[in-house]
């Protein structure tokens, strides 16, 4: 059971107090990404998620929705736990991120497990984009969430001619058909691409990034987290040593 009181002063300030038992379930909210987390527990991070949680003394739940739904369930209290919360280096609040500063600095923060990088792919032969500001003019794809990100995320100057797309998967389909100049993309994204389609090649500039994050779990204060934070931590260390994490992190600088 649980029991949530919002701060009148602080308007969007949530303070939640959850009192379980310890064989209730954790709730772990997530964002389902195509061919990373979703439904399948073969993707990578659902298999991330089930070895970081592994031997934990309470079962964890996964919630994971389309779109910001199960972000909001997390930030609005209705979940304890986040599955990838992006920050920047030190667990900063990313620019434009839409949190009052008071409620993130309440945050329990993981030890990141994943690096992700923005970057810009082009036809293979070409030469590669090294700043921004290259594609103005440009006819440039981008996955919906990704364009939300950009938005949101980064000063990148307006594009004319922008493509969204469902997926990663269109974006750079429509590249590799000629129907675009650029694809900008997450590297995760990237390499999961490269990896279905073997054949595929991109020209990419691997030291330009137009946005960079690092991913952790995340909970709010209360009901045993901080334990639960520090099982994660542990388990990312082991992971990390034995080079296991990298089966569930694709990576193009792993390629």
């Amino acid at each position: 059971m649980k029991s949530c009181f919002k701060s009148v002063l602080a308007g969007l300030l949530l303070a939640c107090s959850f009192v379980a038992s310890a064989d209730e379930a954790i709730i772990m909210s997530g964002q389902q990404m195509h061919g990373l987390l979703g439904d399948d527990e073969n993707l990578p991070y659902n298999r991330l998620l089930a070895r970081l949680t592994e031997g934990f003394d309470r079962p964890v739940k996964p919630a994971v929705l389309p779109g910001y739904r199960g972000v909001r369930d997390w930030q609005d209290g209705r979940t304890q736990c986040y599955f990838g919360t992006i920050s920047v280096e030190d667990h900063q609040m990313v620019p434009g991120f839409n949190m009052p500063a008071e409620k993130w600095a309440k945050i329990l923060f993981s030890r990141p497990f994943n690096l992700m990088k923005v970057h810009v792919m082009s036809v293979p032969g070409s030469v590669p984009v090294t700043n921004a500001e290259e594609l103005l003019g440009r006819s440039v794809a981008v996955d919906q969430i990704l364009f939300f990100d950009l938005a949101n995320h980064s000063s990148m100057p307006k594009v004319a001619r922008l493509v969204k797309s469902p997926t990663f998967v269109e974006s750079l389909n429509l590249l590799l058909a000629g129907r675009v100049e650029h694809t900008i993309v997450y590297d995760n994204d990237a390499a999961i691409y490269l990896d279905a389609n073997s054949t595929a090649r991109f020209a990419y500039d691997p030291s330009f990034a137009l946005l960079a994050f690092e991913e952790s779990v995340t909970c709010w204060p209360g009901d045993g987290m901080e334990a639960f934070i520090a099982h994660i931590d542990r388990r990312i260390t082991e992971l990390e040593a034995s080079g296991e994490l990298d089966l569930y992190t694709p990576r193009l600088d792993r390629d």
